[in-house]
């Protein structure tokens, strides 16, 4: 049964099923390379964008200042989001 697959996936029309199968995605993958430097902003606040990159730094160092507690403290979901909000505010001020 492999060795039937193995056959027919050497054909011209099982190329050609691939070719369609691949031209959309490498098209996609290209479109998005190209187009993603709005994609890394967080937030605009007067003509001054706040990146990921920035953004994630500051979590990270919140994050240590609060130590072990910060597992303790920020136990839900909805506290986490909180926790966030917070250090994206500190950078936009």
């Amino acid at each position: 049964m492999l060795e039937a697959i193995r056959n027919r996936s050497k054909g011209p029309i099982a190329k050609f099923v691939l070719g369609l199968i691949i031209i959309p995605f490498a098209f996609t993958g290209v479109y998005s390379y190209f187009n993603a430097g709005g994609a890394n902003v967080v937030a605009t606040v007067n003509d001054s964008e706040i990146d990921i990159r920035e953004f994630e730094q500051a979590y990270r160092a919140q994050q240590q200042n609060w130590g072990e507690n910060f597992d303790r403290f920020f136990n839900t979901e909805e506290r986490i989001q909180q926790f966030r909000m917070n250090v994206l505010q500190q950078l936009i001020n």
